[in-house]
This record gives structure tokens, C-alpha cells and sequence, in this order.
């Protein structure tokens, strides 16, 4: 008989825990498919995990990269949570459900749910959702929300009416990027869905507790994030669907004109030198300064223009100032902002929704308000201003403006750069920059330059336009760039765009995998605008194997802003917490071990576990039957180390975690932090000896031993002052109207059964939990019925109990060749 290896004592186990949660899961779905659309394994089990979520907490947030097929996952979570509703609700009925998406990603996501076959979906707008524009009559019986990120502002009005909505249906938030400042952004969505205490007895903490620890360096977020989010950055496969192209950098250096190398080297300190008289004084000087150099960095034009505006309002307020009249914000606007409004109107009149930006790059109209001054400036102490800084700020920015205009008017080397990129070779290439006026002077030199053959696009706030179509819709651009992946695959080569420039209303839900080069003509703010303008490439069907990245540069100058460490800081604060950026951290400055290495396993953990489980089958169930608890094998490689199998015991239900013990290392409990071991260790095919628990290696088990015992109090402590079920908690409702039919003699429940159901329902439950007890009351069922679909809920729940203990109950100790035992 073939002896014991280590393989089959971690899949003894390893599949133990499979079959726990899949009781746990319950009938949660876990087809194929979704109408039309195919959903291959490793979404399935993202679907399968998101209910779970969801069941129990009211929302799941889904942040996988980009190219893993989020609306996929989604809609096909949204289509059972909606069957959820349907089963409990009065005569099989429910609600639709509500998709809240970007307003340019709405024909998508209306197309995406024809092709699932999910009837009975509507789209509502983030503007929308903002102005308060839902029909009162809409009761959704789920939410999906795409680009969740921008929901992450407690104050905002779209986020607190989508935190109303989810008192009353499940929310399925959806970002690659949820993390865009800092770990405060996650704290925020969760709690769009969830109660501070919701996972107390899972963490021992609160949620803002757990996030205040987090911050103060004494709590790992994982282990709560580990609960909520769904979270794969790596691409499922090498070929097929979801495969992903690598991202490679390349610097485009190139050699700078003497204006532009003087603007680079002082434009900065030009700036500095401005009295900035016009200004308010409550608003830091150095939030324009940097304002004024992103649009340098942007273009040319885009600086060229609000010099422009600058000068016309210093040369204009001189004049009124002669007829002792001062320019408030109201003729700020009047003078400056008509026009752009007017093409505000005019492109949404076209259906292009992307105007709203044009109307935001203006000059910040709040600089130059004194009536608007903050409550800590009172008018009695505003300074008067000094007609001789005006005029002396006003000469700086005319002579900064001769040569920006000379820079834009003759051609920047920039441009010229990214020209001889397109010129070199006939791929596709997709170009970002920040402004309108940057995107628009990029536009008509490439169409001088390139001549007649120029097959160029823009999309901008203003709208779109095409070198052969003059002005013409976004979508049908996006489609001519792309055809492949927009299903225009037999379009012909001379009605396609070679070249696509945009700004960053481009960077969102647009499918532009056909091209496998981006231009970035400027850096946004954050890794989040990063990891958009990027991921138009990393799409499932992407047709490189490489997506290249080109960040244009002078040789004279590096970086202008210092938004390449702005990036670096925002990349390893979003990696801290596993919501790493599958792009942008490819533009980092920090070494890849810094950014990378706590990244991948956090949020992927369960979704890796659950394939190492499944990937064992039911054979390792022989190990079982000869009783390998505890062992000890001696391995190729590595230190030595400890694994133990702990069992976490609370009323009659129990669950597993896997704890590690290695030399020179501190013991690790935490899921994400031991996943990458036990994917290695446990394809060892090194032969077992069955030893005893006393015969465990002292100096690895006894920290261990430590480890656990210091999470059993933590998880006790939480347990000594349950939370108190509110007054008007429907599992109150739920018991008086059974108690009620007991004693009237209308149903028939043995007392002891009846007082274990008291127990279990008078507690308090997630909100998730207590939602789907709202549905089964409003759907008024009879007694036994409702006593039944409460029972259900209950079982699929962990028991409470204020005692929990964790116990070991098997171990296996790993020694290398050479090492005594």
C-alpha cells in the first residue's frame, strides 16, 4: 500500500474545509452560465462566495482587476439575490434590480443584462443618483453599483442615498479600485451596507474600532476585508478568457526646445513669484501653483489657456478697478464661464454625457471670490489690495504667456515625441491627457503632421471628432478605434481610427483592447486615474501579450510635481490593504518587493484557497481512515516549520483555520499571510510519520500555542457584552407572532425545539440577515411558514454563544534534509 504523504494529510483536511462551506453555502447557484454569457470556474466561485457575503452582511463589495469580468460576477449575484427576494416576498414577487453606473457605461450595462437574461433591470446614473432623480415607486430588490469608488465620501448626497436604498436591498459595489487616498475609503463603502457591528464576533473589533487599530499600526485589516470583499488581481489563465496582458514601462525621453527646457526648469518658481493680490486668502496658494503646472505638464495648451483667462482677469480688474468697482464671482463667471456652459448644454443635448468636465477645467472661479471667503476671514480684517501687486502679477503672466504660446504655437517637443512614437509603427495607440486643451492641440498637430492618410480621433468634454467624420458620437469612435472588442469585427481597415486621444472621460468602462499601446501624456492625482487609462488594455481578448506604456519626458526635467511620489505613496497605502493597482504600480518608483508584497495574497486569498481545496478531489479521504492527526515528514527545501490545524468552537457549529509556525519567523494565523505555504507545502509527496502532539518540535509549537491562545481571549472578550437587539427588530415580530400561534393553538412546536428557535432568533443578526427577516414579514406568511423560512435563515447562520474556544486538533511538522529532529 502506497504510504501516507504529506499531499495527502493537507488534503485530508484541505477538503474538510470545503465540505463545511459548502453546507454553509447552501443551494447558492453556481451555473455555468448567465443567458449568453459564460461565467468560467473562477467566477463561479466568485459568485458562489459573493452571496455568502451578501446573505449574511447586506452587500459583498467585488473588487477584482480589471479583465476578470466584474459585470459578469455581478449581474449574475444580482440575478440570485433577486430570486432571494422573489422566494420570500408576498405572491413571488420582487422589486427590480437597480444599477447605478456612470452615465457613459449605461447602454452597457443595459446590453450586458439583455444578453444575461435578467428581465426587470433599470439604470440609474451616479448624476442621477446625486440629484435625488429616483422614481419614488422604484423598491429594488438589489443595487448594483459600478465604480463604487466614487461613493466612497460619506457627505456626498449620491452616497447618502445610496446608503437610504441599502437599508432596504442588498448592495453589490463593484471597483477595481477601491482604495483611491487611503484605507478610510474602504471604511466608508463598507459602511454604505454595514453595522459597526457586524463583525465583532468575527474579528473582535467593531468596524471603525478595527479601522482606528489599522491606523494606529495595531490591527491587520485583512482579517476584516477578508469577510466583505471578493478580491483576484492575478489573470485566471495564460490563454482563453481572462487572460490579461503584462504591463511594461518605457520612459519616451526626448530632447526639449530652449523655451519649454526654461519653462521645465522655472516655471515653478515663476509662480512662487506671483503676489497672487487677486486671490483669497484662505485658500492655500499652493493648490493653484499646483494646479498651473499639472496643466503644463498636461500641454502646452492647456497652461497657454489659463494664462490666458489669468491675464484677461488681472487686465479686467484693473479697469473696473479705475471706476472703483471690484470683480465679484458672479462676473467671474459672466466674463469666463458662458461659453464653456454653453457647450456644457450643447454636448449633453448631443447625448454625450462627458461634458461635464469641459465645464469643470476652467480657472477655479473660488480663487478670485472675496464674498465667499471662509467664516475664519471676517471682512473687517480683509486686507485692501494693492493695485501695484496687480499690476506687477499681471506682467509676470504676460511674459510667462509669450512663452507658453510660443511653445504651443510652434510645436512642443512633446508632441513631436509622441509623433515619431505613431510614426514608427502601424499599431493602434490610445493617447491620455487631463485637459480638453491639451487633447485639442494634440489633435490638430498629429492631423498637420500626418497629412492626408491621418486616421486620428478625440474625445474630449466638448465631444467627439474624427479626421474624415468632423464631429460624431464617443461610442462611435470607441467602436472605429476598437471594432474587435466592440462587435464591429468585419470593419473595414479604412474606416478605422489608428489613433484615439482622450481625456479621462475616456478612462471609464470603455473596452479598447484591440490596442496594446497607451500614451500618458500627463500623470493624473492618484493610481486611480492611473489604473483607468490603463485597464482600456487589460480586458478579457486584449490582443497582445504586452500592453506598453509610454510616459513622455524631457531629458532636462523628471518629474515637475513630484506625482510620481504621489503615486508611489497612494499605491503602497492601497497594497497595505490589499487593494493594490494592477497598472499603476508598474509606474512606481519603489521597488517592486516594497509595492507588490503584501498585495496579491490579502484579497486573494479565499479564492486561491478555494481552488487549492478543490483541486485535491476525494481521494486524500483514505488518510482519514488511519488516523494521521499529528505527523512529522522530512522535506527537500526550506527552514523548518509547523503547520496546525485549529479548531474554532463556538455553540454546535465549528470552523477551521490553518496557523504557521517557522523558524526564525513568528507565527502567522491569518489566511492570506500562510496561503502561499500551504499552496507549496501541501504538493509535498514526502512520506508521513504518525507522532504524537507532545512530540511536536517545542520551539515552533509553543508560539503557536501563544498565537492562539492570545486570538481565543480577543474573541471571548467580544462576546462579554453582546450588542442589544433593537426595539423594533424584526426578530421581535418574528416571535410574538410565533409564541402567539403556539399558545392559540394554531401550529404545533415541541417546547424544547420552540425554546432552542428563541434562543437562536432573539440576538442580534447582520444587517444582511435582519433584511431578509423584514421580506419574509412583509410578505406575510402563515405561521408555519414563516416559522420554517426563519428556521432556514438560522441554520445557514453560526450559532451565538458568549463561550468560544479554539483547539488544536491536528499538526504536521516539516523538516529538511539534514535537520536532526
Amino acid at each position: 500500500m502506497r504510504p501516507i504523504t504529506v499531499r495527502d494529510w493537507f488534503g485530508v483536511y484541505l477538503r474538510e474545509s470545503a465540505a463545511d462551506e459548502d453546507a454553509m453555502v447552501g443551494n447558492t447557484g453556481g451555473s455555468e452560465r448567465i443567458g449568453e454569457l459564460e461565467l468560467a470556474p473562477f467566477q463561479q466561485r466568485a459568485v458562489l462566495r459573493g452571496l455568502k457575503i451578501a446573505r449574511a452582511y447586506g452587500g459583498v463589495l467585488l473588487a477584482d482587476a480589471v479583465g476578470l469580468g466584474k459585470t459578469r460576477v455581478g449581474l449574475a449575484m444580482a440575478a440570485a439575490l433577486r430570486r432571494d427576494a422573489r422566494i420570500r416576498g408576498a405572491g413571488g414577487r420582487a422589486g427590480p434590480i437597480l444599477c447605478c453606473a456612470p452615465a457613459r457605461l449605461g447602454t452597457q450595462w443595459r446590453e450586458a443584462a439583455i444578453a444575461a437574461g435578467v428581465a426587470d433591470f433599470e439604470v440609474i446614473t451616479h448624476t442621477a443618483m446625486s440629484r435625488g432623480l429616483l422614481a419614488p415607486d422604484v423598491h429594488p430588490s438589489v443595487i448594483l453599483v459600478d465604480e463604487a469608488h466614487r461613493f466612497r465620501n460619506p457627505n456626498a448626497r449620491r452616497s447618502r442615498r445610496l446608503c437610504d436604498l441599502a437599508a432596504r436591498a442588498p448592495l453589490v459595489l463593484m471597483s477595481a479600485t477601491p482604495v483611491c487616498n487611503n484605507q478610510w475609503d474602504l471604511y466608508h463603502l463598507f459602511r454604505l451596507f454595514l453595522g459597526d457591528h457586524d463583525l465583532r464576533r468575527a474579528i473582535g473589533h467593531n468596524l471603525k474600532e478595527a479601522f482606528e487599530l489599522a491606523q494606529a499600526g495595531d490591527f491587520d485589516l485583512s482579517e476584516l476585508v477578508e469577510h466583505l470583499v471578493i478580491r483576484r488581481v492575478e489573470a485566471p489563465s495564460t490563454i482563453g478568457f481572462g487572460r490579461r496582458p503584462d504591463v511594461a514601462l518605457e520612459v519616451l525621453t526626448y530632447r526639449a526646445g530652449a523655451d519649454e527646457v526654461w519653462l521645465w526648469k522655472n516655471l515653478e518658481a515663476e509662480f512662487e513669484r506671483l503676489s497672487m493680490e487677486l486671490f483669497r486668502e484662505d485658500w492655500p496658494r499652493q493648490l493653484l501653483t499646483e494646479y498651473l503646472l499639472k496643466r503644463w505638464e498636461s500641454g502646452a495648451d492647456a497652461l497657454w489657456a489659463t494664462l490666458l483667462e489669468m491675464v484677461d482677469f488681472h487686465r479686467r480688474w484693473l479697469q473696473a478697478d479705475s471706476h472703483a468697482h471690484q470683480l465679484s464671482r458672479s462676473d467671474f463667471r459672466r466674463l469666463f464661464r458662458s461659453e464653456a456652459r454653453a457647450e456644457f448644454e450643447l454636448s449633453v443635448a448631443g447625448g454625450f454625457r462627458g461634458g461635464a468636465v469641459a465645464a469643470r477645467q476652467a480657472v477655479f472661479p473660488f480663487f478670485y471670490d472675496f464674498s465667499g471667503q471662509s467664516q475664519n476671514v471676517s471682512r473687517e480684517t480683509l486686507r485692501p489690495i494693492e493695485r501695484h501687486q496687480v499690476e506687477r502679477d499681471l506682467g509676470l503672466l504676460r511674459a510667462l504667456l509669450g512663452r507658453v504660446e510660443s511653445v504651443a504655437k510652434n510645436g512642443d517637443d512633446k508632441r513631436r515625441a509622441i509623433f515619431e512614437l505613431i510614426a514608427s509603427d502601424a499599431q493602434k495607440i490610445l493617447v491620455f491627457t487631463s485637459y480638453q486643451q491639451a487633447a485639442r492641440g494634440l489633435y490638430d498637430y498629429l492631423i498637420r503632421r500626418l497629412g492626408p492618410q491621418a486616421r486620428v480621433g478625440l474625445v474630449t468634454g466638448e465631444g467627439a471628432y474624427a479626421t474624415g467624420l468632423g464631429k460624431t458620437r464617443a461610442d462611435e469612435l470607441v467602436r472605429r478605434f476598437a471594432p474587435i472588442s466592440n462587435g464591429a469585427s468585419q470593419m473595414p481597415k479604412h474606416q478605422q481610427i489608428d489613433v484615439l486621444i482622450g481625456t479621462d472621460c475616456l478612462s471609464e468602462g470603455v473596452n479598447l483592447q484591440d490596442c496594446s499601446r497607451v500614451v500618458l501624456a500627463d500623470l493624473p492625482y492618484s493610481p486611480l486615474g492611473v489604473e483607468q487609462r490603463i485597464g482600456r488594455l487589460l480586458r478579457p481578448g486584449a490582443s497582445a501579450e504586452t500592453a506598453t506604456v509610454y510616459l513622455p519626458r524631457p531629458d532636462c526635467w523628471a518629474d515637475s510635481l513630484g506625482l510620481r511620489r504621489r503615486l508611489d505613496r497612494k499605491i503602497s497605502q492601497a497594497a497595505h490593504v490589499g487593494a493594490n493597482f494592477v497598472a499603476a504600480r508598474h509606474l512606481s518608483d519603489e521597488p517592486s518587493s516594497t509595492v507588490e508584497k503584501p498585495a496579491d495574497n490579502t484579497l486573494a486569498a479565499l479564492t486561491r484557497f478555494d481552488a487549492l481545496r478543490r483541486s485535491f478531489g476525494e481521494e486524500p479521504e483514505r488518510a482519514r481512515l488511519e488516523g494521521a492527526g499529528f505527523g512529522r515528514a522530512r522535506v527537500r527545501r526550506g527552514v523548518r516549520r509547523l503547520w496546525l490545524r485549529v479548531a474554532v468552537s463556538e455553540a454546535k457549529s465549528t470552523r477551521y483555520i490553518w496557523c504557521r509556525s517557522a523558524l526564525n519567523e513568528a507565527p502567522k494565523m491569518r489566511l492570506s499571510a500562510v496561503i502561499d505555504g500551504l499552496i507549496e507545502d501541501s504538493n509535498g509527496s514526502a512520506p508521513l510519520e504518525a507522532i504524537g502532539q507532545d512530540a511536536l518540535d517545542s520551539t515552533l509549537y509553543e508560539p503557536a500555542r501563544a498565537l492562539i491562545r492570545e486570538r481565543e481571549r480577543l474573541l471571548r472578550s467580544a462576546r462579554l457584552a453582546p450588542y442589544p437587539l433593537r426595539l423594533d427588530a424584526p426578530q421581535r415580530r418574528i416571535w410574538a407572532m410565533i409564541s402567539g400561534a403556539v399558545e392559540a393553538h394554531q401550529m404545533r412546536v415541541d417546547r424544547r425545539a420552540l425554546g432552542e428557535f428563541r434562543h437562536e432568533l432573539l440576538r442580534s443578526f447582520p444587517r444582511g440577515v435582519e433584511r431578509r427577516f423584514e421580506e419574509m414579514l412583509r410578505a406575510t406568511m402563515t405561521p408555519e411558514k414563516l416559522y420554517a423560512q426563519t428556521r432556514a435563515i438560522l441554520g445557514e447562520v453560526p450559532k451565538w454563544s458568549p463561550e468560544i474556544s479554539l483547539t488544536i486538533v491536528a499538526g504536521l511538522e516539516l523538516l529538511p534534509e539534514g535537520v536532526a529532529a
